[in-house]
């Protein structure tokens, strides 16, 4: 979760806001499969 806000941090914030709405995509489903996986 640090690694991601840094990421996002360091990027410019034109280039944050694309990437958020990507990376939220992408954690969406990786929230599904890891919750899949732990239960």
């Amino acid at each position: 979760m640090p690694l991601s806000t840094k990421k996002t941090s360091i990027g410019s914030s034109s280039n944050s806001r694309p990437k958020n709405k990507n990376k939220r995509h992408h954690w969406k489903r990786y929230r599904g499969q890891g919750k899949s996986h732990h239960t």
